[in-house]
């Protein structure tokens, strides 16, 4: 499922979600529904959301998706399997690792690592730390980054870079470039 994460000026974390169950019969239904509560933990000041999604059989489908509001100052980490993320508002770092996601990333004000192993899209925009991207996808587009980036993936749709105030290191399957800082647009 995807994910969307809202910095905000609140203490406390809120969360809200859709689970969808598809299954043969409604038993196998119930069963999924059952076995997979979204599930939150605290240890210290880590706090961990889980959908437990991993409990259920191969015949049953299901994605979790999930909004939370988070303090602007949390670090956030996130990963998964297939889904989508929209982050906005972390003053923090963000660390992203999945196997298929769409990434949107914006008004950052850490240092942003994505690992992915596909991806239709990744978008960085204002973002204040450094920018580590690993992987391969479709469309990339950075703007307004004001650490240093590195690339080092292939992207084969449409690649976007413009006003990067760092130097830039992209090394791709095919591509290499090194830019010590954009003003203005790459695509």
């Amino acid at each position: 499922g995807d994910a969307k994460i809202i910095g905000s000026d609140d203490a406390q974390i809120q969360i809200t979600g859709r689970k969808t169950i598809r299954a043969l019969e409604q038993k196998e239904a119930d069963r999924a529904d059952a076995s997979t509560p979204v599930e939150v933990t605290v240890e210290g000041d880590t706090v961990t959301v889980r959908c437990n999604q991993n409990r259920v059989d191969a015949r049953t489908r299901m994605s979790t998706d999930l909004e939370l509001t988070v303090p602007k100052g949390a670090n956030v980490k996130v990963t998964g399997r297939q889904g989508d993320f929209e982050i906005d508002e972390i003053q923090g770092p963000v660390e992203i690792i999945s196997d298929n996601a769409g990434v949107r990333l914006s008004d950052i004000g850490g240092n942003v690592k994505i690992d992915t192993r596909r991806s239709d899209s990744i978008r960085c925009a204002n973002i204040k730390g450094a920018v580590d991207l690993r992987g391969r996808g479709n469309d990339l587009e950075l703007e307004s980054i004001l650490g240093p980036v590195t690339v080092n993936g292939t992207y084969s749709g449409i690649v976007k870079l413009k006003e990067l105030a760092k130097p830039l290191r992209f090394e791709g399957g095919q591509t290499e470039l090194r830019v010590e800082g954009l003003p203005g647009q790459i695509r």
